[in-house]
């Protein structure tokens, strides 16, 4: 095989690893006061049976473009462009956002194919509904089971999730569970159609910290068992370190560095990737934590240049030009001037 063949068999390769490919995705809000950009070019690849986490603090728009994915963005007031390929279980390639959010397709993908863990189970489950009545309703409305067979398998889902005598516990409301119990409902709902992929938006933190090392070790094994791929966001460097392949940090609705997991760690490219892990506590550290200077500004605010400058220590001139996400020779992206003449591409 010459060297042309072999380059063309190992992009075919690569296509076919790619669960979701999300493609300049751009999504806005139309409000009282004003327009506001809450996603603005994200690109983003999902491998099988990969993690990736999405990294940023509150308001850079990790959880609205995991809703995009599902469309579960309000219908009247949302503007949104760019493309989500989807690879179905039947091989066929779905551009997600040219599908319409209630038809027949989208309904088919959302909840069994594509499965969501929201941030809070409280708010997540219906209160006025046993943990096993919405159990078997996701069981109903993604999978062929019913009856008795649907009920063995409900049975089935929480003890996957840990959950001790199943079958009393699909008696219980929600609130007469703890919250780690209650996220494990959610989990065991999620995984009831056996999805390829499934999007956990800040899964643990409403969790003890205890909990929370149960809940991403529970996570982690039923990824291994099922080979799901899982798109992880969360703002919390420690989780990305445990859970992830591949990390995406968004700020502003923008991915500003995008690297392997060891990459990240190891060699922080972007300045507010390095902010971020400076202001991670440390064991056994004795040196005063750092905090990124000033806060995540208003996404109404039309922004010329990088938008993460006046945070910036290393500002200079050119940062009032939009750079371009780049490069760099050992496989890592970065959008920031500071890196262009490094030997990167620009794309």
């Amino acid at each position: 095989m010459g060297t042309m063949e072999m380059v063309a068999a190992a992009d075919g390769r690569e296509q076919d690893d790619i669960l979701l490919h999300i493609e300049n995705l751009k999504v806005g809000f139309q409000t009282t006061s004003g327009f506001v950009r809450a996603v603005d070019g994200v690109d983003l690849k999902v491998r099988r049976g990969r993690t990736l986490a999405v990294v940023g603090e509150s308001g850079c728009g990790k959880s609205i473009t995991a809703r995009s994915v599902l469309g579960l963005l309000p219908e009247q007031n949302t503007v949104m462009s760019g493309s989500i390929a989807f690879k179905s279980r039947t091989g066929e390639v779905l551009d997600i956002a040219s599908l319409p959010r209630r038809g027949k397709r989208m309904r088919s993908i959302r909840g069994a194919e594509i499965a969501m863990i929201f941030q809070e189970p409280m708010t997540s489950l219906t209160p006025v509904f046993t943990v096993g009545d919405q159990i078997l309703e996701a069981l109903r409305l993604h999978t062929p089971v019913r009856g008795a067979q649907a009920l063995a398998r409900a049975i089935e889902l929480l003890e996957m999730v840990g959950i001790p005598e199943p079958e009393s516990r699909l008696k219980a409301y929600p609130h007469q569970m703890s919250g780690g119990m209650r996220q494990r409902v959610m989990i065991a709902m999620a995984l009831a159609s056996n999805p390829s992929l499934l999007l956990a938006d800040e899964p643990t933190t409403a969790l003890d910290v205890t909990v929370q090392a149960q809940i991403l070790d529970l996570m982690r094994g039923l990824q291994d068992e099922l080979g799901m791929s899982v798109v992880f966001i969360t703002h919390d460097l420690g989780v990305v370190a445990e859970m992830a392949h591949e990390v995406a940090v968004i700020y502003l609705g923008q991915v500003v560095e995008y690297a392997s997991v060891d990459d990240l760690f190891e060699r922080p490219t972007h300045p507010y990737t390095r902010g971020l892990l400076n202001s991670l506590p440390r064991i056994g550290a004795t040196e005063r934590l750092v905090p990124i200077a000033g806060s995540v500004p208003d996404p109404r605010e039309h922004r010329v240049g990088c938008r993460f400058a006046d945070r910036c220590a290393s500002r200079m001139a050119k940062c009032d030009t939009p750079p371009p996400l780049i490069k760099l020779p050992h496989g890592q992206d970065v959008r920031c001037w500071l890196h262009e003449n490094e030997g990167g591409t620009q794309s």
